[in-house]
């Protein structure tokens, strides 16, 4: 699934994570990207229902996505 747009705008390079909805908030990501400005890339993710997040040294870096994977 490519990463959701709103983490592309990112001037910056960006960790995005994706856990299970379920799964605590340290768990071990189900599959991590490094977005660099100007690329898209895809996560891998097995079929269920995921948050996706990306953080800095400064916080959150946009607005936590959920998505559903069938």
């Amino acid at each position: 699934m490519p990463v959701p747009a709103g983490f592309l705008e990112a001037a910056r390079p960006l960790p995005v994570e994706a856990r299970r909805t379920r799964d605590p908030d340290l768990a071990v990501p189900e599959d991590r990207v490094m977005l660099f400005a100007g690329v898209a890339l895809a996560l891998v993710l097995p079929d269920g229902d995921y948050r996706i997040e990306a953080w800095t040294k400064d916080g959150p870096a946009a607005a936590v996505r959920t998505v559903s994977i069938n």
